[in-house]
């Protein structure tokens, strides 16, 4: 492959407007049911490397509540949902070393160093999507809790009507009451914001949805309960500060009874056998008008 043509008129370029050359030989690449794998190698200039790589991978900058900024890596030409997921480099031809982020600036550097690099990009499925979003990982597991039921107003199929002829059964009676583990997951919280990201996951914690939740696809309010948050300090080569990785966990119940949904706030009641809001009440008994748990607009963690 000759390389005495001004790379300014290769033809081929990334969507960054990078020139590149097309190693021979390449693409290679396999595909099964579901995943597909690509690899490519290009030729492009040593000091391109940097807004290659850069180009290449995705970026997330998230501001809980306030803003989210996702950047979807490089997709392999003509195919959007495979992405980049490794880039390897190396000095082109080989015969020379390789400077690609400039370090030596000393007296003929410019004949020293190989102008250009060999870079091999490895691309699988991934994220293709700019949509802000993305910026958060969702993931549910299916649980539920025990509901002790008293005999109480209960019978047997087989049992009559007729006075004296109920079986009154003494067993204990449970029933599991589905319900939904909902994770979601920042992936990259600036450092500087991590205070503000905590301070509102306080403000949000033990306290049900006031209004529907597109996020969780949740339209009924009080259905999902904030449970409580972790965060890990992670490093990466893009930055110099570390970020924050920080997991929200929530419970979803939801209680589907005579065509009506029914939430955290709704408890059994064994007297009517329905399941009813448990309001709070004053040292006289007198309703409060307040529930088990208070309530607040969920979302703000996320729009």
């Amino acid at each position: 492959m000759s390389l005495n043509i001004d790379p300014s008129s290769w033809r081929l370029r990334t969507a960054g407007g990078i020139p590149y050359k097309l190693m021979e030989g390449y693409p290679k690449g396999s595909f099964d049911e579901e995943n597909g794998a690509v690899t490519e190698q290009y030729i492009i200039e040593a000091s391109n490397l940097a807004d290659f790589v850069e180009e290449s991978f995705s970026d997330t900058t998230v501001i809980p509540g306030i803003v989210w900024l996702y950047r979807p890596a490089r997709s392999y030409p003509g195919l959007a949902y495979l992405v980049s997921k490794k880039l390897d480099f190396e000095p082109y031809p080989p015969g020379k070393p390789g400077d690609p982020y400039g370090i030596d600036v000393g007296p003929g550097f410019g004949e020293t160093y190989a102008q250009f690099l060999l870079v091999t990009i490895e691309y699988s499925t991934g994220k293709s999507s700019d949509t802000d979003q993305d910026a958060v990982e969702v993931g549910v597991t299916a649980t539920g809790e025990f509901l002790m039921y008293p005999a109480k107003n209960a019978k047997f199929e087989s049992d009559s009507d007729e006075e004296g002829t109920l079986s009154n059964p003494v067993l204990p009676l449970s029933k599991v009451v589905p319900s939904l583990e909902w994770s979601l997951k920042f992936k990259r919280i600036a450092r500087a914001r991590m205070g503000t990201a905590v301070a509102l996951a306080r403000s949000m914690l033990g306290k049900v949805n006031s209004t529907a939740m597109p996020i969780l696809m949740a339209t009924t309010a009080e259905t999902i309960l904030f449970c409580g948050f972790s965060a890990t300090t992670k490093w990466t080569w893009r930055d110099r500060d570390p970020f924050f990785e920080m997991e929200l966990k929530m419970l979803e119940k939801v209680v589907n009874e005579n065509g009506e949904v029914k939430g955290h706030n709704h408890f059994y009641n064994p007297n009517t056998g329905l399941w009813e809001r448990l309001e709070r009440t004053d040292s006289e008994g007198n309703g409060l008008g307040t529930y088990v748990y208070d309530s607040a607009n969920l979302n703000q963690m996320f729009y």
